[in-house]
């Protein structure tokens, strides 16, 4: 006669399923209470972090890394450098705009040359002895040089006169082939005359005045193809280049400068 049923023969399976259940419910609690501290933890690194952060960006860390990079040789030296460099650079512009304008000359001139408008030129410049030069301001029109000067050189006050009843101004006839093609205002000339004898021959040339300066050459010929060209002479030298315009033809030849 059997003492039990046969659904107890179910028994140790039944005890071994709750021993699991069991255990599977203190790992949940474990797990539970490793993932709290696990959350606390990460809360507390966060909370370190961040006062961290807020100690470095508070006003005295700033203060401090400001004052470390102000300290640094390299950075000090890169600010001066560039300092300098601003500084100088508004003084060379300071004094570039700090230039007088003054007379100078187109074109060479010779010494005895009247001055005219269209013979000057403003320069602007800066020099100490600014003096020593005609501020364009000042009109010198129709003054006279007494010294040669070259092209875009300046026009020094001490090398201009008055005129005065000391000049004179005779206009003779050059032909082309006679040097008045290559004449130009301000050259220095020799005048030849090459006289005719009786026959209506040409005798030797001679130089009846020397060194003088051409004040204008017409731009327009006469009606013997001739160019006549202005000549600036002293009152004793008329007389000898009147007569040669009377009785023989005339050459110029320029002096070298």
């Amino acid at each position: 006669m059997c003492l039990w049923k046969t659904d107890d023969l179910r028994l140790p399976e039944i005890l071994i399923l709750k021993v699991d259940l069991e255990l599977i419910q203190f790992g949940g609690i474990q797990m539970s209470s490793n993932a709290a501290m696990s959350n606390s933890t990460s809360r507390s690194k966060q909370s370190h972090d961040a006062m961290s952060s807020s100690n470095l960006n508070s006003a005295p860390a700033l203060r401090a890394r400001a004052s470390s990079r102000l300290k640094d040789p390299k950075l000090a030296m890169g600010v001066a450098l560039i300092t300098f460099s601003m500084i100088l650079g508004a003084w060379i512009v300071g004094s570039a705009d700090q230039r007088t304008p003054v007379w100078g000359l187109k074109s060479p001139l010779a010494s005895g040359s009247v001055l005219t408008n269209d013979d000057l030129v403003e320069l602007p410049i800066s020099v100490d002895n600014i003096q020593a030069y005609v501020a364009s301001e000042q009109s010198i029109e129709g003054m006279r040089l007494t010294r040669d000067l070259g092209a875009n050189e300046l026009v020094p006050a001490a090398a201009l006169s008055d005129i005065t009843d000391s000049s004179r101004f005779v206009t003779i006839p050059v032909g082309r082939e006679h040097g008045a093609a290559l004449a130009a205002r301000g050259d220095r000339v020799d005048v030849h005359v090459s006289e005719r004898d009786a026959a209506g021959g040409i005798r030797a040339s001679k130089v009846i005045l020397a060194n003088a300066v051409i004040s204008e050459v017409s731009p327009e010929e006469t009606s013997n193809g001739e160019i006549p060209v202005v000549l600036s002479v002293s009152p004793d030298q008329v007389p000898a280049l009147v007569g040669a315009l009377r009785g023989g033809v005339l050459d110029i030849v320029k002096v070298a400068s």
